[in-house]
């Protein structure tokens, strides 16, 4: 394929043998790769039967459950009488049968039937809490006794129900708390029935929007809940926490949720969202890794509960949460388990949010075409006019999605849409949002036919996102509209927009408290700094265009030296001085397509490019550490190293000289002190000292302390070393004991 893109049948086979790698590995990334290949193929007019076959059944195992039936009946339509349309009926009745339409309406008879209470856990809870409670509570503040008996008879029943299915054994309790004893306090339990039913109206509040209000409504049922002694306080609790996460009032959210105790083992469901509460504050406050854990913990007490709707919802919430983080591969098959569920359970307004996060995900892992069929799918369970802001940030996302698929009449066409339906939006702040954010799409799309008008687009966008301080946003579009002036040939306008644009993440990235999100946050503007770096290259301004690449350097160690998340990145002058004559600093940017060498001497700074791909430099790394039977080094492993020598060591650092390193993120895992020269056969180690930092800043901020340290510290006494290596070797990392390391350890120490 590399050699003969165009060859449609290379294309085919590649793509089946990514579907057959995938039903072996069962990893998302392969059968993304099959139909990468096979979407363009399966468009043509005359499509082979094969690739829509394997078009099909690649999207069933993204758990694509709408586009794969389409892509099945597109099959059967081109051939339906061989054997093969005989599988793919097959697979059509599958669907058919696992994926439900509709669900119909809980009855009391439900709720107190074994088979139906374990196969529908959530639902039968859902009824208890907002229909028996309630009843119960109504009947007993008009007095209707007998009512009220039979409404906790049916409680008692479908809480035994829930207690052998789902573990929840609060219900059979509370049933027993309200049913009372004879000459029992009535006015207990009309205090009881009035806390319910406050419950009850929290959620008539919620069911027409969500935050402050309905907040204030849950958090008031939660106090006369736990006055009344009712377990079902966890869930108001629970309710009044996440509409005060959302509406920003962290500290009410959390005080609640250390009001209410968890009872995991009574109603592990309730408990399962305090932590998924919990989860959304701690992720409000910048600690994802805290928030993983509950979400974790809420999806093992779902399971408990044999709630496997809500088991899906948070495998959804585990995912955006881990590709934040980074582990694309473990969130894509939490999201795909996510999906597999939801469409089972019928719950299509969450299959829809999970299909609208998928394409966003495949879009930023560079499946656009899967990202396509995702998209489609969610759009197609949005019910007609139901919400028209939904709807057109669907048609939005759709555009850009299409753009990147290179179907511009498409992707203006969803543009159209889009702003259709906003026009329809009742709500002007929203409307207005919406509005930009169709400017900033269309932008996107016109930007090579009309970019002009993008650039007048983007300009509205960027007001918009400057009144409303959103800075990642207004990085974005001084980022796209800066990349144009630049193709234009305007390159002031394009450097004062970087500039600012590079400014803009500064200023987000300060406000962050989590150093995680920092990380994460800081690495997704890194397109602009590179474009920035470029411009000012192009200019001749080297010393700019270092003193830019020094701050695009990710910063969580020198924030933990410096402790301030505002210490300023060295400029190329600094890094001069801080040099001895003996040195030489050799720093590393990669770029899309080449990696740029900066070679800064205290007499200078020397620029050179290398002409490579990312894509190569992540070959060679794999290649790098492909070790030969018995732990030797592979005639592969050598070449790679080899390569390295060629590509990142110049011929003018000699070995007189002291070499300090700075890699790319990138090139962190490079070997540095085993590269080998192509001619003698030697080491770099072997050649020349050096030593690697993460960034020039960080050098310099160590040497100072090791300065200081041997000033004013060190002359008073010994100094200490911490000498630490593994020498048993890792089996499993193919990794073999290293001879004789312990007596070197030993002797460096």
């Amino acid at each position: 394929v590399a050699v003969d893109p165009g060859n449609d049948f290379n294309r085919s086979d590649l793509a089946a043998a990514y579907l057959a790698r995938g039903e072996k590995s069962a990893r998302a990334r392969d059968y993304a790769d099959a139909y990468e290949h096979l979407s363009e193929l399966s468009r043509a007019p005359n499509a082979d039967p094969a690739v829509l076959f394997n078009a099909a059944l690649a999207l069933e195992r993204l758990q694509n459950r709408i586009a794969a039936d389409r892509m099945w009946k597109a099959y059967l339509a081109v051939d339906g009488s061989s054997s093969w349309a005989e599988e793919a009926r097959r697979h059509r009745s599958l669907l058919a049968a696992l994926w439900s339409k509709a669900l119909p309406a809980v009855t009391p008879e439900m709720v107190v039937t074994r088979d139906w209470v374990c196969a529908e856990p959530l639902r039968a809870r859902h009824y208890a809490e907002r229909t028996i409670l309630p009843d119960w509570a109504t009947a007993t503040l008009r007095g209707d006794v007998e009512s009220a008996s039979r409404s906790l008879d049916l409680l008692r029943d479908a809480g035994g129900r829930l207690s052998d299915c789902s573990h929840e054994t609060a219900f059979s309790t509370m049933a027993k708390q309200l049913r009372g004893q004879p000459g029992s306090d009535g006015a207990r339990l009309r205090a009881a029935a009035s806390a319910i039913l406050a419950l009850q109206k929290a959620g008539d509040v919620y069911a027409n929007g969500n935050g402050h209000e309905v907040a204030i409504a849950y958090e008031r049922a939660f106090e006369a809940l736990r006055g009344a002694g009712l377990a079902i306080d966890q869930l108001a609790a629970g309710m009044a926490a996440f509409n005060y996460n959302y509406a920003g009032e962290r500290e009410r959210a959390r005080r609640i949720l250390d009001a209410s105790p968890k009872d995991e083992k009574g109603a592990p469901g309730w408990s399962a969202q305090h932590d998924w509460a919990d989860a959304m504050v701690h992720l409000g406050d910048g600690s994802p890794f805290q928030a993983l854990e509950l979400y974790r913990s809420a999806m093992r007490l779902f399971q408990v509960a044999g709630d496997q709707r809500n088991v899906a919802a948070m495998n959804m919430l585990i995912a955006e949460t881990l590709t934040y983080l980074g582990a694309d591969d473990e969130a894509w098959s939490a999201r795909l388990h996510a999906l597999a569920a939801l469409g089972r359970n019928g719950d299509t307004r969450r299959e829809q949010t999970a299909l609208n996060e998928a394409a966003e995900a495949a879009l930023g892992g560079g499946y656009p075409f899967v990202a396509l069929a995702y998209q489609q799918a969610a759009d197609t369970l949005v019910p007609p006019g139901e919400d028209p802001s939904l709807a057109a940030y669907g048609a939005l996302w759709l555009a850009l999605i299409q753009d990147r698929c290179a179907l511009r009449a498409d992707a203006l066409g969803s543009i159209q849409r889009s702003r259709e339906l906003a026009s329809t939006v009742s709500d002007e702040a929203g409307r207005a949002r919406l509005s930009a954010d169709i400017d900033f799409a269309e932008g996107v799309v016109q930007q090579e036919e009309d970019p002009r008008r993008a650039i007048a687009l983007w300009s509205t966008a960027l007001d918009r996102a400057r009144a409303t301080g959103s800075h990642y946003r207004a990085a974005q579009l001084l980022l796209a509209r800066g990349r144009t002036a630049r193709r234009l040939g305007d390159a002031e306008t394009a450097l004062g927009d970087l500039t600012a644009g590079t400014n803009e993440l500064e200023m987000q990235r300060q406000g962050i408290a989590d150093e995680t999100f920092r990380t994460s946050y800081f690495g997704r503007g890194t397109e602009l700094f590179d474009e920035l770096i470029g411009l000012l290259l192009e200019r001749g301004d080297a010393r700019g265009a270092y003193d830019v690449a020094e701050r695009r350097r990710e910063r969580t160690l020198l924030d933990a030296y410096e402790r301030t998340v505002q210490a300023t990145p060295a400029v190329a002058a600094r890094v001069q001085r801080g040099l001895s004559e003996d040195e030489v600093l050799l720093q590393f940017t990669v770029l899309p397509d080449r990696v740029i060498r900066w070679e800064v001497r205290p007499n200078g700074i020397r620029t050179t490019f290398v002409l490579v791909h990312r894509d190569e430099i992540a070959r060679r790394l794999a290649a790098t550490y492909e070790t030969a039977e018995g732990g030797r080094m592979s005639p592969t492993q050598r070449d790679a190293l080899r390569w390295w020598d060629d590509v990142l060591i110049p011929s003018t650092v000699r070995s007189d000289r002291r070499l300090k390193i700075v890699p790319d993120v990138l090139l962190t895992d490079v070997p540095f002190n085993a590269l080998l020269d192509r001619t003698t056969g030697r080491f770099l180690v072997e050649r020349t000292s050096l030593e690697v930092s993460p960034s020039a800043t960080l050098f310099l901020a160590c040497r100072d302390r090791e300065m200081f340290l041997t000033k004013n510290v060190r002359a008073s006494r010994p100094p200490l070393k911490l000498v630490f290596g593994d020498t048993r070797g890792v089996p499993a990392m193919s990794l073999l004991p290293l001879r004789d390391a312990s007596d070197e350890l030993h002797a460096a120490a």
